[in-house]
């Protein structure tokens, strides 16, 4: 077998892992199930450009004579592309908690809610606008920034689905937190009694301070920061817990150090 034989079927294993794991698989399924939603928004951004524009510097169908009836259209493609592809990451959020709790075993209808709550929990509750006649950006309070519910948000989305479902999954299955309920009580009824402390504490957990494992294959100066300030989060404490084969001994204390054992030595050759 040759190099390129060898190298081709390598990787073609290590596609077949990650396709199977169960995190990329939500990742994929969601992104797979609101194909419909993104096309309709490109479509719609296409057509506001191409037929109904009478005000961009590009060729437009409304511009040609006859056809200028075609820019009273534009409000309703407007409107569709902002339902669309500027909530996209709230859609993602929805269905990757959804193929989450369902590949740990939840059919519960909150588990999305769940996800979504952790996942505003964490976003700003508001947002800076010009006003004409004012000088200085207007503060509007108790609003969803753009920015988190459309593609800039999508990183920190897909995380807070993860993470979030993640949390409420291992503690509905814990059973500790169940609340027992009478026979008499129906059974839609009890499930959500059931699930009430388990969908509180992963929403409290994803509050402002919170805490993310993050592996990441390549290093770059301050890439943690920059990627969390991309999403619009502050990084107020970063803990290296491992460096390629090395793990990092949590019964030292900060400042300690010691000498790599025999086992680590020979990680690193």
């Amino acid at each position: 077998m040759s190099m390129t034989d060898r190298l081709t079927e390598g990787l073609l294993k290590v596609a077949s892992k990650i396709s199977n794991q169960r995190h990329m698989t939500a990742i994929k399924n969601a992104f797979t199930a609101l194909l419909p939603i993104i096309i309709t928004g490109a479509f719609c951004t296409l057509f506001s450009n191409v037929v109904c524009s009478t005000t961009t510097t590009g060729i437009s169908l409304a511009k040609i004579d006859g056809f200028a009836w075609l820019e009273e259209l534009t409000p309703l493609f407007t409107a569709a592309n902002y339902a669309t592809l500027n909530f996209f990451t709230i859609g993602t959020v929805v269905l990757i908690a959804i193929e989450m709790a369902k590949q740990l075993g939840h059919k519960e209808t909150v588990a999305p809610v769940v996800a979504i709550s952790a996942y505003v929990s964490l976003c700003d509750s508001f947002t800076k606008v010009a006003v004409e006649g004012v000088t200085d950006l207007v503060e509007v309070v108790n609003v969803l920034p753009r920015e988190f519910t459309n593609a800039q948000g999508l990183f920190l989305g897909m995380i807070v689905a993860i993470v979030s479902m993640e949390i409420y999954c291992r503690l509905a299955d814990s059973g500790k937190l169940a609340i027992k309920m009478p026979e008499s009580v129906p059974s839609n009824v009890s499930s959500a009694f059931n699930a009430l402390f388990p969908a509180v504490l992963t929403i409290l957990s994803s509050g402002e301070e919170s805490e993310i494992t993050l592996t990441i294959r390549e290093g770059k100066f301050h890439q943690v920061k920059r990627m969390f300030e991309a999403v619009g989060k502050k990084v107020t404490y970063l803990k290296r817990l491992s460096m390629g084969s090395l793990v990092l001994d949590e019964a030292m204390q900060p400042g300690e150090y010691r000498e790599l054992t025999e086992k680590e030595l020979e990680l690193l050759q």
